[in-house]
């Protein structure tokens, strides 16, 4: 039932977004379910806990703008497939 409709749509996402996203994505449930805790049972959370969640989203964040910049850098060749031609050997 719905563990494997969760498993479906985790799959599903990375498949379409990319493993990347998937894991911001879970990264963000992970973030949400920390403040909540701190909310609402008063929790604590240290330091070098939040600067170490900071840390990994950031390289996330930047691994994706990278990999979306190298991706639209590359697509802006007008889209046309060059076929390699073989080489007879003659002039």
């Amino acid at each position: 039932g719905a563990a494997s409709f969760g498993a479906m749509t985790c799959q599903l996402t990375v498949r379409v977004f990319g493993p990347a996203v998937f894991t911001l994505l879970m990264m963000s449930r992970q973030v949400m379910s920390m403040l909540l805790s701190v909310l609402i049972y008063q929790h604590t959370i240290s330091i070098a806990s939040c600067l170490s969640l900071l840390f990994v989203a950031v390289l996330l964040i930047a691994s994706s703008a990278r990999r979306v910049h190298v991706d639209n850098t590359s697509s802006t060749d007008g889209g046309s497939e060059q076929l390699a031609v073989p080489e007879t050997g003659k002039p």
